[in-house]
């Protein structure tokens, strides 16, 4: 078994993708897109220009805007302009945001038996929405990192799903049926798993490095110990069931001693959340 955090990042990706999805292309990034995520890495530009480059996509744009807008985020008042948003939320958030709507953006629909498009993008909005209020709690510094981690942290699910078709699916529908951990079916049938793979494409679309390890390591038991965003491998067992709740409950409860009555309050206002998330991300 590759961990993220005991070696697998240090492996070359693209080699390793390649490995893991055959000749599968990635998807690459639209253009203005790239133009953003380029300006928000260079601190000689003011995040005026971020706004005005991040304004020619109108779609990138709007997305933006709404999610910053919803009620996951719980802004005072709500942001009208991209000029706004960039200085409202800074280099480093913004920067997770756009990459959260671009990969939405750019990930296929694999169209086998076992994936359910709408369901797996409600069910990442849903830990998005719960691993930034779990943040504001434990990291209140690292809450769009956080929200953006969780949103991607299975985004090497529909990618598997394209390059190994049928078989996977029904890879899906036995994690459906029978619950239990996705990741450790994976490494038995497939020698890999989603949350590795995640890390890799993160590292091939050159996120910011906190970012990447968040996401490769939120299935490693030791990740919510470490300095990356415990929020976000605290939230990797949930789904749609009582039993995955529980677990997020006593996780939360036994690391950092939060009582099981806020934890259940933050799950229960994810739900509520996902669905707006879900909408505005797509």
């Amino acid at each position: 078994m590759w961990s993220w955090l005991r070696g697998a990042r240090r492996e070359d990706p693209q080699a390793r993708l390649k490995e893991a999805l055959g000749e599968y292309e990635l998807p690459s990034f639209p253009r203005v897109a790239n133009r953003v995520l380029g300006l928000l890495r260079d601190p000689n530009v003011s995040l005026t220009q971020v706004g005005d480059a991040l304004a020619e996509d109108p779609k990138l744009a709007v997305r933006v805007l709404s999610i910053t807008n919803s009620s996951a985020f719980a802004l005072r008042n709500p942001v009208q302009n991209v000029s706004q948003a960039s200085t409202l939320l800074g280099r480093a958030s913004l920067e997770s945001l756009v990459l959260g709507v671009v990969v939405a953006r750019s990930l296929p629909d694999p169209r086998i038996d076992g994936f359910d498009c709408r369901a797996f993008w409600h069910g990442a909005a849903r830990r998005a929405a719960a691993a930034r209020a779990l943040a504001d709690l434990l990291h209140p510094r690292t809450r769009s990192e956080a929200f953006t981690a969780s949103l991607l942290s299975d985004m090497a699910v529909p990618l598997i799903g394209v390059a190994h078709g049928a078989s996977y699916g029904a890879l899906l529908r036995q994690h459906e049926a029978d619950g239990g951990d996705l990741a450790a079916l994976e490494r038995e049938a497939l020698g890999f798993d989603h949350a590795t793979i995640a890390g890799w494409l993160a590292r091939a679309w050159s996120f910011p490095d906190r970012l990447t390890d968040a996401i490769g390591s939120h299935h490693d038991e030791e990740a919510s110990s470490t300095d990356l965003p415990a929020a976000v491998a605290l939230v990797a067992p949930l789904g749609n069931d009582a039993a995955s709740e529980d677990r997020v409950v006593d996780l939360v409860r036994s690391r950092f001693g939060v009582g099981a009555d806020t934890v259940v309050e933050v799950l229960e206002r994810a739900a509520r959340d996902a669905d707006e998330i879900a909408a505005r991300m797509l």
